[in-house]
């Protein structure tokens, strides 16, 4: 198989895996600098999964120009820079070097702040960036202007809603397009997989067995793993019709 410019991978595994795999393909440092633009719930939360990590030192900065959601966000956060100030004004991008972060991440509630934003950053080069979006119509712009690393609220009602509506044992997650997903199958007696080795499958295209899990054992398998009963098989597909995983 070969990959092509404008190919996209999805990869699965370990974090010690995952650190070689960022290696292979030139991923050399890793983010340490981040600034969060907007005070919102999610940049809130974004800053305190960040700052809490306790496997990596971070430096994290917050800024909103609204004081009464700093002073909040001041008593939630540890170990977090709250800054109360405009971000969209040059003379605080400037002071607060907001383009020279390892990672910019924008969450204002405005689509079209998160745009400029996301705009000026690729304007002074900066490392990544990362926005999220409102109004679906607004995909299509950002990625027209280059930015992948796009987070929207229709994919991620529709997650939600997929969830809600389908047991977890069908679907884990609804993936850019909605015939791609990772869903889970447990493995009973009755199952067509039940003490069957993966080589032996005739699995349909565009469906892959990409993990098992066997008690508190992640597997990554190969020709000659064998299905158990109790096991769950983590599986993507890209198949449009749905009988085809029967």
């Amino acid at each position: 198989m070969e990959i092509h410019t404008g190919d996209r991978i999805c990869a699965i595994g370990t974090i010690e895996g995952l650190t070689m795999l960022n290696e292979c393909i030139g991923v050399e440092e890793k983010s340490r600098e981040f600034v969060i633009l907007g005070g919102s719930i999610v940049g809130g939360n974004l800053a305190k999964m960040l700052s809490q990590d306790p496997t990596t030192k971070r430096y994290v900065k917050i800024i909103d120009k609204n004081p009464d959601q700093c002073r909040e966000l001041s008593k939630m956060l540890n170990g977090v820079v709250v800054l109360n100030a405009d971000f969209t004004e040059p003379d605080v991008q400037v002071a607060e070097n907001v383009f020279k972060a390892d990672c910019l991440i924008s969450t204002s509630r405005l689509d079209d702040t998160n745009l400029l934003m996301c705009m000026s950053a690729q304007k002074y080069n900066a490392r990544k960036v990362v926005s999220r979006y409102f109004k679906k119509e607004y995909e299509d712009i950002f990625k027209f202007t280059g930015l992948e690393c796009i987070i929207g609220y229709d994919k991620v009602v529709s997650n939600e809603v997929t969830r809600c509506t389908i047991s977890d044992d069908m679907v884990i997650l609804r993936m850019r397009t909605h015939n791609e997903m990772f869903f889970s199958h447990s493995i009973d007696t009755e199952s067509k997989l039940h003490n069957k080795y993966l080589g032996d499958l005739s699995i349909p295209e565009g469906i892959r067995i990409v993990a098992v899990i066997r008690g508190e054992e992640t597997i990554y398998p190969r020709m000659d793993t064998k299905m158990l009963e109790g096991d769950r098989v983590i599986v993507f597909t890209n198949l449009i019709k749905d009988s085809d995983l029967a």
